[in-house]
């Protein structure tokens, strides 16, 4: 199989749900209108992002839209406007908050759920969203900025590129970008001292309103900004105080490695300009390096697909050796090259990418002594595994803003010349007193008041819990997540309409996909307003009717294909007929689980649920046939009041298609109805292995 190719479609043209068609009808986008409002107070901002999902169709829905938000943003809290009700989320254990949205959709009710997939990157749900019926739910969430030449940087991820390798994310929770959607988008930002730019784009006002689009993240530069003293409440009334400040400038000398990143991705522009993204970290590379000590001791690397030192040296050495980089080409194989610059006996290493890849990199940190900081460079660039892998390692992670990847690199080294990472936590009675973390070249201190205040917590009282979680024993963190209600890779926040009315049918899976990528070409001028005259609608798809039409044309001749790529796959690798499955040796679990895996779950259940079966194609029609009819099959079901078909679609769904929870919702309901609750495992006797 070529890389990212799959019957000779690209990988992302067969993820389910990126656009959903049924016998060649589009079906509406859910996600209508959203509004992002940033507020930026002492280095530490306050992301307020409102989604508007609305159902225009004829049975009801469930839209996933699987999101990055940034290695150091922390979301506080969630919460729904349905119908002029504000409902507000819990944050409770990951299983239990999952296990109540099933049972709210199972019993007909709408939810919300947001779970953090991976530290970067989170999956939001609103289930069992009824025809007509639409919801407004907003996020709340806290970033540290991190240090930029030109003052204070917040970078928000907006999409993500290529990646390189399998995603370690169910189906359903994969992130997907899609070409012919575009999302756009209106901006608030207010700052509490200079002048928010942003970046490609120009000046912000304050309190105005920017129209941007999606398809690159939201970098913005506060000029003559600050970092300084935040005052907070925790979830238990304690007063929490959070001290932001650059890092001071180290003497130590350096004996590092630099790992470069060359792979096919890099190639992509960056900036307004001609730059590269690989040219972007030479250049800023060779300006940086341009300050190294005579007594530094710099190794350069670069990767791809495999690994090569390029060579060492001390001082000015160093430039000539930046020179040797070769031009992009090739995967992203990240692990394999930190495993061989970690062997070589360096301890400190220094990562540049794009962080375009899904190698699972956080096992290294328990396989390697070693300090692993890293540089991000590009529009769509990912910090996910990258991140994890500097915090577990004690490394920090630095954006550089644009093309600007020199000062990123000056922050970064400094960085490097510390002793030791700057991270200590310490407590009274058995609660967080006080903790100190470094991001981005920036020391933050939170520390907590014996005195209690009358408020309610806050954004920055639960941002001051969430840096006490990665230094404190797995259990502890968790309690202290679901008492200050923040959403980890432990806890997620979830909410049931409990008074809502309820609504029949399962809900069908519409899959909200990013912006595909920007190109330096499709970044669009600034348009600045005043907030009497601006709209309140953002990140709203705004196709126009024949745009609209044009896509649809094409997902339609896409989706026809993708279907008869797998109908041929299906006749080469099953041969069912219905004559020779009579037999039991005919049966091959392997071939059942084939058709199971291919069947359009996620938009076919209600259909199936009625009787109606037309969605299938004719393989994965006539293979049902030729099971319901197979004389050791045809028994168990006869036994149950449910038609045959129903049953073993229901079979089928349970046992071999796990990742897909719409076809799990679709066994429990149909499986719920049989009285002899082992048929499933009596069907499966029957088969050999």
């Amino acid at each position: 199989m070529a890389n990212g190719m799959v019957f000779g479609h690209l990988l992302e043209e067969l993820t389910d749900g990126v656009t959903v068609f049924r016998e060649g009808v589009g079906k509406p986008m859910p996600l209508s209108s959203t509004n992002i409002d940033i507020e930026i107070t002492s280095g530490l901002a306050v992301v307020v992002t409102t989604r508007k999902f609305s159902n225009a169709e004829d049975v009801p829905i469930e839209a996933i839209l699987t999101m990055p938000v940034g290695f150091n943003a922390v979301v506080t809290g969630l919460s729904a406007m349905i119908e002029g009700r504000k409902l507000q989320a819990v944050a409770k254990p990951k299983e239990a908050a999952r296990d109540d949205y099933e049972a709210a959709i199972d019993e007909g009710k709408m939810a919300v759920l947001h779970e953090e997939a991976l530290r970067g990157i989170h999956v939001l749900s609103v289930g069992q969203l009824a025809p007509g019926k639409e919801v407004e739910v907003e996020l709340r969430m806290v970033v540290p900025l991190a240090m930029s030449e030109s003052g204070p940087f917040l970078r928000l991820p907006m999409t993500a590129g290529q990646l390189y390798g399998s995603s370690p994310l169910r189906p359903a929770d994969d992130l997907i970008t899609d070409a012919h959607i575009r999302h756009e988008a209106t901006l608030t930002i207010r700052i509490d001292a200079g002048i928010a730019q942003l970046m490609g784009r120009g000046p912000v006002t304050n309190e105005g309103f920017v129209d941007i689009t999606l398809d690159r993240a939201i970098e913005i530069v506060v000029e003559g900004g600050r970092f300084g003293t935040l005052m907070g409440v925790s979830a238990e009334g304690y007063g929490v105080r959070i001290d932001l400040r650059p890092q001071q400038t180290a003497e130590h000398n350096l004996k590092l490695a630099i790992l470069v990143d060359r792979s096919g991705s890099t190639s992509s522009k960056v900036g307004s300009g001609t730059e590269t993204v690989l040219s972007a970290m030479r250049n800023g590379l060779a300006d940086a390096l341009a300050d190294v000590h005579d007594d530094d001791h710099v190794a350069l690397w670069q990767f791809s697909d495999d690994c090569q030192r390029l060579g060492t040296g001390r001082g000015a050495e160093i430039l000539q050796i930046v020179k040797k980089l070769n031009q992009p080409g090739g995967g992203t194989r990240l692990a394999t090259a930190i495993r061989k610059v970690a062997l070589s006996g360096i301890t400190d290493i220094l990562v540049l990418t794009d962080g375009q890849t899904w190698d699972t990199l956080s096992v290294l940190a328990a396989e390697l002594d070693v300090r692993i900081s890293a540089v991000l460079v590009g529009k769509a660039s990912l910090d996910a595994s990258i991140g994890h892998l500097c915090a577990l390692t004690g490394g920090e992670l630095f954006y550089a803003p644009d093309a600007e990847v020199g000062p990123s690199v000056r922050f970064a080294l400094n960085s490097k010349r510390s002793s030791i990472f700057l991270r200590e936590i310490e407590f009274t009675d058995g609660r967080p007193n006080r903790v100190k973390r470094s991001f981005g070249g920036v020391e933050i201190v939170a520390s907590w008041s014996d005195a209690m205040e009358v408020t309610a917590g806050t954004d920055v009282g639960r941002f001051g819990a969430w840096l006490c979680l990665g230094q404190m024993e797995a259990l502890e963190a968790e309690a202290l997540a679901l008492k200050e209600g923040l959403c980890t890779q432990a806890t997620s926040l979830v909410l049931v309409d409990d008074a809502g009315e309820t609504s029949m049918g399962l809900s069908e899976t519409r899959k909200v996909p990013l912006m595909r990528e920007a190109t330096s070409a499709s970044i669009m001028p600034m348009a600045r307003m005043p907030s009497s005259e601006a709209p309140r609608a953002l990140f709203m798809m705004s196709m126009n009717t024949s745009r609209r039409s044009e896509s649809m044309r094409t997902e339609a001749a896409a989706l026809s294909r993708q279907r008869e790529s797998r109908a041929r796959m299906l006749r080469s690798f099953l041969d069912v007929d219905s004559e020779a499955v009579q037999t039991a040796n005919a049966i091959d679990i392997e071939k059942l689980r084939a058709v199971a895996e291919g069947i359009d779950w996620d938009t076919q259940i209600n259909h199936f649920l009625s009787g109606d079966l037309s969605g299938l194609l004719s393989e994965e029609a006539n293979t049902l046939d030729a099971l319901a009819e197979h004389a050791s099959i045809a028994p168990i079901l006869a036994r149950t009041s449910l038609p045959p078909k129903l049953l073993l679609l229901a079979w089928l769904a349970k046992q071999f298609v796990a990742h897909s929870r719409a076809a799990q919702r679709f066994a429990a309901k149909v499986l719920g109805q049989v009285s002899d609750r082992d048929v499933s495992q009596e069907i499966l006797r029957q088969i050999p292995n």
